[in-house]
């Protein structure tokens, strides 16, 4: 399974994830305030969702999402995703409560939980991967009514320099195209 990009803003109660799995492609919205073990809401990406939520100015299908804070003191998250068909922000999820992440810091990042192919050591999704492009571009705060994109400290790189073998699948290439708000992983 690939979840990427998966992003979470820094004590938010939500995590958005593209899934790719098995039983289809998904965004999930995973709730990190109330007791863990899956995520809280999914869509599929099928065709209704591809015709409402992405566009492909960049050459692929992307979508846009936006993690807002509504009420500061319940620590109240809403996650939305941008309808292209209405030029407005449909509510995926909202939650609030305490983050349990155990983290200090938000993130935008890759990550995958794999199966080895015995005979080749590699995870199975790198052979089912190999033209796919996982790209998150454009990840941006708002702070003081002001958008500025990600710094080191709002989303930090885990690894200063991943590599695909760490992910089973050496053929991977992971591309910083921004300080931290834009990155590439492609094979």
């Amino acid at each position: 399974m690939t979840y990427s990009p998966t992003t979470k803003a820094q004590n938010s109660c939500m995590e958005v994830v593209t899934a790719y799995w098995n039983s289809g492609n998904e965004i999930w919205a995973w709730d990190w305030c109330s007791s863990p073990g899956g995520p809280a809401k999914t869509l599929s990406i099928d065709a209704a969702f591809l015709s409402t939520y992405t566009d492909d100015a960049t050459g692929r299908p992307a979508y846009s999402v936006q993690l807002v804070q509504d009420d500061a003191t319940a620590n109240q998250w809403s996650a939305y995703l941008y309808n292209h068909r209405t030029a407005g922000w449909d509510l995926l999820f909202r939650q609030s409560g305490k983050d349990r992440s155990g983290l200090t810091h938000g993130w935008d990042m890759f990550e995958i939980y794999a199966s080895v192919n015995p005979a080749t050591g590699t995870g199975y999704y790198c052979t089912e991967a190999r033209k796919t492009v996982f790209d998150s571009s454009a990840v941006s705060l708002r702070s003081r009514g002001a958008w500025r994109p990600a710094r080191p400290a709002d989303a930090p790189w885990t690894e200063p320099s991943p590599q695909g073998r760490d992910f089973l699948c050496p053929p991977l290439k992971f591309l910083q195209a921004g300080a931290n708000d834009h990155w590439t992983v492609r094979q």
